[in-house]
């Protein structure tokens, strides 16, 4: 039926979520999923909502459950992945990994799983992922300023402004802005 549509329960999420029921919202999504047990749709899309106002927890919850339905879905797991990441879970990398295995050629996957070694120290491995993401995608700047960050936490200075002059030519948010420009302070 038409009530019963994934924008339906997507928004109906939306508004109760908006009122601070969040149980109740939730309730929507096992609702969704037990009428519909083999669609990720909504479970996905309400953990990106999620992921976007930095529930961490709950958007892992939601990510976990969407990949219960759809195991070999590699953007759900590498967005847990990050989730997981911002939650300082030891289990990120070996997510990321996991994803990396789906997509070895998804740039998104590559940077997550840069950004998770960078995290836990591993530099080398970090630039060599980084370097990778940004030749199969060179126009996204997120994912240079992710290298730019890696090499800078490897002291390739030279390597990494030549990274974030890239950056600052293009259109880029402001918030991006200052982080390129905090990264340009850091040569010691």
């Amino acid at each position: 039926s038409k009530v019963d549509t994934p924008q339906i329960s997507m928004r109906l999420f939306g508004v109760l979520e908006s009122q601070g029921l969040n149980e109740r919202a939730d309730e929507v999504v096992r609702e969704w999923i037990k009428k519909h047990p083999g669609d990720a749709t909504v479970p996905a899309a309400v953990a990106n909502s999620l992921l976007g106002k930095q529930d961490w927890k709950r958007a892992a919850r939601w990510y976990g459950i969407a990949i219960e339905i759809q195991p070999g879905n590699a953007d759900y797991v590498n967005n847990l992945a990050w989730t997981l990441g911002q939650l300082n879970d030891p289990s990120a990398l070996d997510v990321a990994v996991k994803a990396q295995g789906l997509a070895p050629s998804d740039a998104a996957i590559l940077e997550t799983v840069g950004a998770l070694h960078l995290k836990s120290g591993n530099v080398k491995e970090a630039v060599a992922l980084l370097e990778k993401a940004v030749k199969l995608a060179p126009s996204r700047m997120d994912i240079r300023l992710s290298l730019a960050k890696a090499l800078t936490a490897g002291k390739s200075f030279d390597q990494a402004k030549a990274q974030l002059d890239v950056i600052s030519s293009a259109a880029i948010p402001a918030a991006m802005r200052t982080e390129v420009e905090k990264l340009r302070g850091q040569r010691n």
